[in-house]
């Protein structure tokens, strides 16, 4: 009897790690995956597939920010560190899945990184497109590594009494697949 209840335990435990390894392009819509840390919820659309982590506490929240005035763009208050974003892909993201990823047309990897007013990264979203390569324990190490780094987000200063009253500040970003396999051939 203990052999067969550590059987189905190995069993769903080995399941549940490939899952993880699968490419975005081979999981179903609505599909929710177990990585190494977190577990994932993949959403896919004909426009691609957004992928966030089930411990999110703002999944299908929109941003509030009652004092920020109409019509100003969010890039005067604050700025993201592409290169650091771009080289934190590199390190993770093997170069021959980047070869593959850059034959897809306008390919990159949107990166939403939700931050307090200070720039304290609070939670992070991807989405890309759904022919992606890309595992969810690619994107698992990426946004691990993310909320490791320091001042990924810098939000100025002077905008403080504008962001005053924020649930989160969204930071939207496109890491291009050609521009992280510039820098990764040049590592």
């Amino acid at each position: 009897m203990k052999n067969i209840i550590l059987f189905i335990f190995s069993t769903i435990i080995i399941v549940t790690a490939c899952s993880a390894q699968k490419k975005i392009s081979s999981l179903k819509d609505d599909k929710i995956v177990k990585a190494n840390i977190y577990q994932y919820k993949i959403n896919k659309s004909q426009d691609g597939a957004n992928i966030e982590s089930l411990s999110n506490r703002f999944m299908n929240i929109k941003q509030s920010s009652p004092n920020l005035p109409l019509n100003i763009n969010l890039n005067f208050y604050r700025k993201v560190d592409l290169a650091q974003l771009t080289k934190i892909c590199a390190e993770i993201i093997p170069i021959g899945d980047l070869e593959e990823l850059t034959k897809i047309k306008n390919s990159g990897l949107l990166i939403d990184i939700l931050s307090d007013v200070k720039g304290n990264i609070l939670e992070v979203r991807f989405f890309t497109a759904n022919n992606s390569i890309l595992t969810v324990n690619q994107l698992e190490q990426i946004e691990v590594a993310i909320k490791k780094a320091i001042k990924i987000v810098t939000i100025n200063p002077e905008s403080q009494p504008y962001l005053r009253g924020s649930n989160f500040i969204s930071n939207n970003v496109t890491i291009w697949f050609s521009d992280i396999i510039k820098l990764k051939k040049g590592l």
